[in-house]
């Protein structure tokens, strides 16, 4: 991202909030892996800078060759989405990864059970125009077949395949890959597959970040890239919302079956607006965001005085950002050991800030520990003697879903 801010004249320099960081944030962020055309996919980055969505608002994304040259240009604003499970948002610009409902596809015999995969597609945006229009998305997925492993069989038709099929339900035929046909010759889903592989409970599809989970004994744990398939089939958002998505097994068979809609209440929450809490006699004055605040299936793996074995399975897992300014500066070396809730930023019981927030809130009836326990900042030096603090939870096993954290507060 850069300082200009369209892209008929100079993009000035990167950008960044230079009071608050001293060094440039933007300088080890490349792409690499370029494939057939010069398309390249690279995995989400996170980068410092200070900025908050609104201020990179309409400021230039810039595309570098080999030898540093500034090749192509872009104005940032706000992107189309939509996720399996959900219908176009414009107005949002955080992209959502929505927990998507699979169903066994209709006519499937098995062996394998379609009922069981289950995982995320999103955020799929739109880029492009005309015959180079298409759907870029992260997908993560588990209960697929473990012989794709090593990846498609080459001679087998949708071997391993993840497509968006012409059918626009789940309890009839998909009919074929959906692509505009008049604009493309090619069928552009031809090589979309997944690979699986195994985690100790079975095995997963991959694309997005870190492992996301189990569907236990016999079925897949996932293993994930942070990473996006880019697939131009000539159609905008509003064309593909409502058909079918489709995984394949290794023999081609199609298994499984979701309908690709908007993400609705699985959008990302962010909390801001950060006031004294309510007791609070000190003069540490917290601004700054916390988001996005995503929920996604992550991987439990029970102890087995509790549930008798080896095992694991899905719950619901918080990942989320903060950059935070006027936190405590004797969390420069992070939080004392010891000291409960040193350092910490957690979501609690309460659902306002005029009264007692309550405890750390988690599904306490699943999970005996504090998934909150271990949660905490490091500050950091910043402008004008206030202390900052930026980072990424690892994801905390609460148990909750999106819906049931909507309205309780982060509270540092």
């Amino acid at each position: 991202i850069h300082e200009g801010t369209d892209c008929t004249s100079d993009a000035l320099g990167h950008y960044w909030n230079k009071d608050e960081i001293t060094a440039d944030p933007w300088a080890d962020v490349t792409y690499r892996d370029v494939g057939p055309e010069g398309s390249a996919t690279v995995g989400l980055h996170s980068v410092t800078t200070a900025l908050y969505e609104s201020d990179i608002d309409g400021h230039v994304f810039i595309v570098h060759d080999y030898q540093g040259t500034r090749i192509a240009c872009a104005v940032l604003g706000n992107s189309v989405l939509i996720g399996a499970g959900g219908g176009a948002s414009p107005e949002q610009n955080v992209l959502a990864s929505a927990p998507v409902e699979f169903v066994q596809y209709f006519n499937y015999p098995g062996p394998l059970d379609g009922s069981a995969v289950s995982g995320t597609i999103s955020p799929m945006v739109e880029y492009g125009k005309g015959a180079g229009l298409g759907q870029a998305f992260a997908f993560t997925l588990w209960g697929v077949d473990p012989a794709c492993k090593d990846g498609p069989d080459p001679s087998t038709p949708n071997s391993c395949g993840v497509h968006i099929h012409e059918g626009t339900d789940c309890t009839s035929d998909a009919l074929g890959h959906y692509w505009n046909k008049a604009l493309i010759a090619d069928d552009p889903w031809a090589d979309v597959h997944y690979v699986t592989y195994d985690m100790g409970g079975g095995c997963s599809a991959e694309v997005t970040t870190g492992p996301l989970g189990t569907t236990g004994p016999g079925h897949c744990t996932t293993a994930t890239r942070s990473s996006f398939k880019a697939v131009t089939t000539g159609l905008s958002l509003d064309a593909v919302k409502g058909h079918a998505f489709i995984v394949h097994a290794f023999n081609g068979a199609r298994i499984a079956c979701s309908v690709l809609a908007d993400p609705g209440a699985s959008l990302p929450l962010s909390a801001g607006g950060f006031i004294p809490y309510f007791d609070y006699a000190g003069d540490l004055r917290v601004s700054g965001v916390v988001t996005p605040m995503a929920t996604l299936p992550a991987v439990f793996r029970a102890p087995s005085a509790i549930f008798g074995g080896a095992s694991a399975f899905l719950t619901p897992t918080q990942s989320f950002a903060y950059s935070l300014r006027g936190v405590d500066p004797n969390c420069a070396s992070g939080p004392t050991a010891g000291v409960a809730n040193s350092c910490g930023i957690h979501i609690h019981e309460g659902t306002d800030c005029a009264s007692n927030a309550l405890g750390h809130y988690w599904a306490r009836g699943s999970f005996p520990d504090d998934p909150w326990a271990s949660v905490s900042y490091r500050a950091e030096s910043g402008l004008f003697g206030r202390y900052t603090a930026t980072g990424v939870s690892p994801g905390v096993i609460t148990g909750l879903y999106q819906s049931q954290i909507a309205g309780h507060g982060p509270t540092p």
